[in-house]
């Protein structure tokens, strides 16, 4: 028998005065509970879903909440459940006049009610419905709720799922990460390239779609079998659930479980990616607030200390440039914290880059005690110079590491350790200028996105690109020769900057650019001649040197 809209009143999940509209769909059917907070989150409803949403996002527009309406009315779902006092406040009659034309029921749910007390007795009696009302199906029910009211989490939902299924159990996100896997030592095995390929069918492998709400597949052959079940989520599968049938095939009755353990999934995942991003979004206050000197020492020990990290004596910024989605960001961050030091403050500036700042606590000025850079050992004598090579280093290994993980391009800027917290902004500064500067030098040399200190910057360092004076400087010097280049297809920068790297030698440098030295020399006339500059005089040289240096500065 159908468990339709009337019976969440008739089973006291809703009070009559919660219905404000659509009075006329009572009777739309529910198969499962589902919580939306996307415009556009009609799109992965399949029918039979009774939607439940803050409205946060329709809050400032209603002919989007409207169109939401519109497109679960005809795309089967069953009734939309709003926490209207928590964004929106009342409806207008406009949008209860549409429910109403379209027979979908719009019922209003109490903001101090959490989801899960809505889905715990729409999923008995959808539970009670299919299996009948024995102690087996009060068994499934308990067993797969328990783990969730009870404060648990998904690591406890998949230890239920084991317990019921009796057949090894793993949950991944979106990313095919591991959430959580049953019994524990599968986690063995469970790396994510290990999950990947059982997330798709192998060459010797049959697949077979089981069910479509929600989307289920079995990957077999002639030795083993797998059901892989997609976790909704916002604009694509939250995770999946992946069920390893070692012992026997899941029939009829076990998928229904799984559905209903994909409901309390999606909601699970759900929470805990807010419980992340809400600590995240701390995280990154703070980091801002530490990089922009808006902090004082005891106020940052505190706080450092709230999210168990260490500041000591003396601090460098080391600045990360990626250019991907918050989704992925959020697995580099996990992934980088694992590389960098214990302790180590990571997080996110203003810019969007990610920032480290790294502790070496140091003996008493002057002395040779040692120190502990976080995992990078150095004597206070000898601080800066060594903690150059080891955080360098140490840069160099989470770029590389998370390039190759994640198929990015990635690049570092480190700034030069300082004695005190209130220092860390010129660190910070330092660590912005040499990532800036050294992507830029890297990209014009074609060369992969480097790790780059800033005392390497050497001459760079006083160059001020949108400063007006170095701006007409290169115009004078420098954008002649471009022209030329440009318009006669010649070769003459690159003449002039190997004739500098090899210290005005005109036979080593017809010898490295394959011409005779007296092409070199007439290259360098023509070169004197649009410019104005002598070669031979000092001054002019050192202008015509720092005119090349300029270049992978300017666009």
């Amino acid at each position: 028998m159908q468990f339709t809209v009337a019976d969440t009143f008739m089973i006291g999940v809703f009070k009559q005065r919660d219905l404000l509209a659509g009075h006329s769909g009572l009777g739309r059917p529910i198969q499962s509970v589902t919580v939306v907070d996307a415009p556009d989150a009609w799109q992965w409803i399949r029918g039979g879903e009774f939607v439940m949403t803050t409205a946060f996002c329709f809050k400032e527009n209603e002919a989007l909440l409207e169109r939401l309406i519109s497109h679960l009315a005809s795309r089967g779902a069953a009734a939309l459940g709003i926490k209207t006092e928590r964004f929106i406040g009342s409806l207008s009659p406009k949008v209860l006049s549409l429910a109403d034309g379209l027979g979908f029921p719009i019922i209003s749910v109490s903001s101090e009610r959490a989801w899960i007390d809505i889905i715990c007795p729409i999923m008995k009696e959808l539970f009670a419905r299919e299996f009948g009302r024995s102690p087996d199906s009060e068994r499934v029910y308990r067993t797969l709720t328990d783990a969730v009211v009870n404060g648990g989490g998904i690591k406890e939902l998949s230890e239920a799922l084991y317990s019921i299924l009796l057949q090894p159990v793993l949950i991944t996100d979106a990313s095919s990460l591991i959430q959580s896997a049953f019994p524990e030592d599968l986690l063995k095995d469970a790396e994510q390239e290990f999950v990947q390929r059982l997330l798709m069918p192998r060459e010797n492998e049959k697949a077979c779609v089981i069910n479509e709400t929600p989307w289920t597949e079995r990957f077999e052959n002639e030795k083993e079998s797998r059901v892989i079940v997609s976790i909704p989520g916002k604009g694509g599968p939250a995770g999946y659930w992946i069920i390893l049938e070692t012992r026997r095939k899941l029939d009829s009755a076990d998928m229904s479980i799984l559905s209903h353990a994909c409901n309390v999934a999606t909601l699970l995942l759900r929470q805990e990616k807010s419980a992340r991003d809400m600590a995240r979004r701390f995280k990154d206050d703070f980091i801002v607030h530490l990089l922009n000197g808006e902090i004082e020492t005891r106020a940052a020990l505190r706080r450092a200390k709230d999210f168990s990290w260490h500041l000591g004596d003396t601090l460098a910024v080391c600045l990360f440039q990626v250019d991907v989605l918050d989704e992925v960001l959020d697995k580099i961050l996990c992934h980088m914290s694992r590389l960098l030091p214990a302790g180590t403050p990571l997080g996110i500036d203003a810019a969007g880059r990610i920032a480290a700042v790294v502790t070496c606590n140091g003996g008493p000025s002057g002395s040779s005690q040692s120190c502990q850079t976080n995992g990078l050992v150095c004597t206070t004598d000898e601080l800066p110079s060594t903690f150059k090579t080891r955080s360098e280093a140490l840069c160099t290994t989470v770029t590389r590491s998370v390039a190759e993980k994640f198929k990015i391009r990635i690049s570092a800027g480190i700034g030069r350790p300082y004695r005190d917290i209130l220092s860390i902004p010129r660190s910070y500064r330092e660590a912005e200028r040499a990532l800036t500067l050294g992507s830029r030098i890297a990209a014009k040399r074609t060369l992969l996105p480097s790790v780059t200190h800033y005392v390497d910057l050497g001459i760079y360092r006083f160059f001020n690109t949108d400063n007006m004076e170095c701006k007409e400087f290169f115009n004078e010097v420098v954008s002649p020769l471009i022209r030329y280049n440009q318009d006669h297809k010649s070769d003459l920068i690159s003449t002039l900057a190997t004739f500098f790297d090899c210290e005005c030698n005109f036979r080593e440098t017809g010898r490295r650019l394959f011409i005779h030295p007296n092409t070199v020399r007439y290259r360098l006339k023509t070169v004197e001649r649009i410019t104005g500059l002598t070669i031979s005089n000092p001054e002019d040289r050192l202008l015509l040197q720092v005119g090349l240096k300029m270049i992978p500065l300017i666009d």
